[in-house]
């Protein structure tokens, strides 16, 4: 099975676990990183996302992005396809970078697009996709066990 992982679920371990909801998430989060480490799922990664990490400032939360995308089994390049899908995502109401995401995910064949961005998961998950579960890692985790 293949996930990605936007760049939000990457960094949520390093947010404020104060809010209840977040707290999970991170859980959930760490949850599927480890299980991709262990093998159990493929991580699919994008330059795009490989970009968006590198534009971080923290330096810790930098080098815990690097960690994690070099666990990627399958890097996607954002190329005409890629764009092209990203354009018709961005036409539908998603902002561009999200939509790049989430057609990266799509052309590398992820099962899952997982996301901590209510207002990007209530968006693709309004607009549906026959081809990829859009889904938070709190739902996912869920699905997984």
């Amino acid at each position: 099975m293949k996930i990605y992982l936007d760049t939000c679920v990457i960094q949520r371990p390093f947010d404020d676990k104060s809010q209840p909801r977040i707290a999970l998430e991170s859980e959930a989060a760490i949850a599927l990183i480890s299980l991709c480490e262990q093998g159990a799922f493929e991580l699919v990664a994008s330059d795009a996302l490989v970009f968006e990490q590198e534009q971080n400032p923290n330096t810790r939360r930098k080098e815990f992005s690097r960690q994690i995308l070099r666990l990627a089994k399958h890097l996607v390049i954002s190329d005409d396809k890629v764009l092209q899908l990203a354009m018709e995502w961005n036409s539908r109401g998603l902002a561009l970078l999200d939509a790049l995401h989430l057609a990266s995910a799509i052309v590398g064949n992820a099962d899952y697009f997982c996301t901590t961005d209510r207002k990007l998961l209530n968006r693709a998950q309004q607009i549906g996709s026959s081809v990829i579960k859009i889904i938070s890692p709190i739902e996912l985790a869920k699905e997984l066990t």
